[in-house]
């Protein structure tokens, strides 16, 4: 039985649409840097390699950026680009969750660091693992779990089971009409992300085993300053990032206030080197 890790990383559009405080509001902003998921996914690669080195497959648009990351055992797919939608809402990462590389695979979001070994989670018995979704942290009383999952780290560990799920989530996606929802909800599926559509899924599949993890395995935001010892921290941002690292004495490579060592230092420069002439080669970018 083979296991790895999985993500996926694309380029943003140097315009893009972001949420404003009304969820049916947007308005335009300026990314300094397109690839921005590509600095967290280096600095989660090497979150894992300090418990683990089990194989690593990146599916991405962008291949040739990280092979400067240094590590070993990383493959990375060429990834297309198929779905013409706001870039930030994610719709597409279901089409590159259907094949998944290994016999149990690690299935990661960007934006996290781990703090222990999930090599531990193997052999459960269940399908898939998964921890539950948090409330936005606007409000500190408000901090209780959702009954939704959290898709930013899944456990799976049968791959049929979750071909079942990803084709019923890309169903849902293409075929939203078909399915018994409320008004309220189709007018807010085209705001949803990949989450939304995997949560649907699994709720209408009722033969899955589902393994919720506990909370330490996916710390949002919300629960940094409850959770006292986490195992993966799932947070975006430098600031934040570097807050946490005070607190629970984790090494950052690429994020945070400043590289760590020579190595990160000539993978930072050589990527913003790298990210300056794709902007030169390519328009869009």
């Amino acid at each position: 039985m083979t296991a790895g890790f999985q993500y996926i990383c694309y380029k943003r559009s140097r315009e893009v649409e972001v949420e404003t405080e009304s969820p049916k509001q947007t308005r335009p902003e300026k990314l300094k840097d397109p690839h921005s998921f590509f600095y967290e996914t280096a600095e989660s690669i090497m979150s894992i390699r300090r418990f683990s080195d089990l194989p690593i497959t990146i599916k991405t648009d962008d291949p040739d950026f990280f092979s400067q990351i240094p590590t070993d055992n990383i493959t990375t797919i060429k990834m297309d680009r198929k779905i013409d939608r706001p870039l930030f809402r994610t719709h597409e990462k279901l089409y590159e969750l259907k094949d998944l590389p290994y016999d149990n695979t690690f299935l990661l979001d960007t934006e996290t660091v781990f703090l222990d070994n999930p090599e531990t989670l193997l052999g459960s018995g269940q399908h898939i693992q998964i921890a539950r979704e948090t409330r936005p942290p606007n409000n500190p009383l408000k901090r209780v779990l959702l009954r939704q999952y959290n898709s930013g780290f899944v456990v799976v560990e049968c791959n049929k089971q979750w071909q079942k799920i990803i084709n019923q989530a890309i169903d849902v996606f293409e075929n939203l009409d078909n399915y018994p929802i409320t008004e309220n909800e189709k007018k807010l599926a085209s705001w949803q992300g990949d989450q939304w559509f995997v949560h649907k899924a699994i709720d209408l599949i009722y033969d899955t085993k589902i393994g919720v993890l506990p909370q330490e395995w996916n710390v949002r935001k919300t629960l940094l300053d409850v959770i006292k010892k986490p195992k993966l921290i799932h947070v975006r941002g430098s600031v934040i990032l570097e807050k946490t690292k005070q607190q629970h004495n984790f090494p950052l490579h690429f994020l945070g206030k400043s590289p760590i060592n020579n190595e990160g230092i000539k993978f930072f420069k050589e990527a913003v080197n790298f990210s300056k002439k794709s902007f030169n080669d390519n328009e869009d970018f």
